[in-house]
């Protein structure tokens, strides 16, 4: 028997297109993930978490 509730959990910060755009966005312009951070309104942490989940999927 399940004691958590299913789909409970933090919800993404970023949609999954932005969270594309994002890693394309890094692999365009090499820029750091602080500016990357800056300019989709998430943390550099976040940034760089989204980079590294969605790089090998888009190779």
């Amino acid at each position: 028997m399940r004691i958590i509730r299913g789909g409970g959990g933090r919800k993404p910060k970023l949609s999954l297109s932005e969270q594309v755009i994002l890693a394309l966005t890094y692999l365009r312009h090499l820029t750091t993930f602080q500016l990357l951070g800056i300019q989709f309104g998430v943390s550099e942490t976040t940034a760089n978490y989204t980079f590294n989940y969605w790089f090998p999927l888009l190779e």
